[in-house]
């Protein structure tokens, strides 16, 4: 099945602009799926942008599990974009 790759990565980097730490871990969970075991197009896609997830700052004041969770987003996505490079 053919995918468009740039089309399919930026749909998984808008839902990381959700505020909920839900909505966003399943984008980053399927984001490492993907680099772990989809094409080696979208592997190379996402070398080829500057920034991936710029989660630095991402909190979830939905309730307490959304502020516990909000830090390991941002590691989580620190090191996606480490490991993207």
């Amino acid at each position: 099945m053919n995918v468009n790759i740039p089309q399919l990565a930026d749909s998984l980097f808008e839902r990381t602009t959700n505020s909920s730490w839900v909505v966003v871990f399943k984008s980053l969970i399927t984001t490492h799926h993907l680099m772990v075991y989809g094409n080696e197009r979208f592997i190379q896609y996402l070398a080829s942008r500057n920034t991936l997830f710029n989660l630095s700052n991402f909190l979830d004041k939905s309730g307490l599990q959304g502020y516990d969770m909000s830090t390991f987003i941002r590691r989580y996505s620190r090191y996606l974009n480490e490991k993207a490079v």
